[in-house]
C-alpha cells in the first residue's frame, strides 16, 4: 500500500466546522502547528493500539476536534503529554464503546454467507417460463389426449378408472397417454409447439 496522503488542519477543521466557529486566527495558527507536528504520531499511536477494522486517521481528527473545542475554552499551550492523554482517553472511550456493542462479535455482511433454500429469483422465473412453454404445449394437444393426461398425471386418476370416467377402453387411455407423454417430450426438447 502506498503512503496515504492526511491534508492539513483545514481537512479537519472542515469536519468540525461547528466545534471550530469563533476560534481567532491566533487560535488557529496554534491548531495549525499542533496539526502539523502531532498528526502524524497519533495516527501510529492509534494504528498500533486500534483494532484493525478501525481507522487511526478518524481517531487522530476526533483528538484534533477536542482540541479545537479546548482551546476555544482556555488560554493554555498544549503539551505532548496532554495531546497525547486526550488521544489515550480517546482510544479508551472507542474501546469501551466496541466493548458495549460488542462489535468484535459482528460479522460483515460481506463477510457472510447467507444461505436460504429459496430459489434465486432468476431461477423462479425460469421456472415460470418452462411452466408456461409446458402449458402452451399441453393446450396444444388433443381434447382427449389433454383429458387422460390431465386427468392422470395431475388427479392421480389411475387408468382404469379415466377410461370409465370418459367412457373409452382401457387400451385407448394408454393410447391418449403414450400419445401425450410422447408428444410433450418431443416438443418440449425441442422448443417448438406442437
Amino acid at each position: 500500500m502506498g503512503k496515504q496522503e492526511y491534508g492539513t488542519l483545514s481537512d479537519v477543521s472542515e469536519k468540525a466546522s461547528l466545534i471550530r466557529t469563533g476560534l481567532d486566527l491566533p487560535a488557529q495558527n496554534e491548531m495549525q502547528s499542533l496539526y502539523d507536528e502531532y498528526h502524524a504520531p497519533l495516527v501510529s499511536f492509534f494504528g498500533r493500539k486500534l483494532p484493525r477494522d478501525e481507522d487511526p486517521e478518524d481517531m487522530a481528527q476526533q483528538v484534533f476536534i477536542k482540541l479545537v473545542e479546548a482551546i476555544k475554552h482556555t488560554e493554555a499551550v498544549f503539551s505532548r503529554n496532554f495531546i497525547f492523554v486526550v488521544a489515550r482517553n480517546a482510544l479508551i472511550d472507542r474501546l469501551r464503546w466496541r466493548k458495549s456493542h460488542r462489535i468484535d462479535e459482528h460479522d460483515a455482511v460481506e463477510d457472510s454467507v447467507i444461505s436460504s433454500d429459496a430459489p434465486l429469483p432468476d431461477r423462479i422465473l425460469q421456472g415460470k417460463q418452462e411452466l408456461d412453454r409446458f402449458f402452451g404445449h399441453l393446450d396444444n394437444l388433443p381434447l382427449r389426449c389433454r383429458q387422460v393426461f390431465l386427468l392422470h398425471r395431475v388427479y392421480n386418476m389411475p387408468q382404469k378408472d379415466i377410461a370409465k370416467h370418459l367412457g373409452i377402453s382401457l387400451s385407448t387411455v394408454q393410447k391418449h397417454m403414450m400419445n401425450a407423454m410422447g408428444k410433450l417430450q418431443d416438443s418440449l426438447r425441442n422448443g417448438r409447439s406442437l
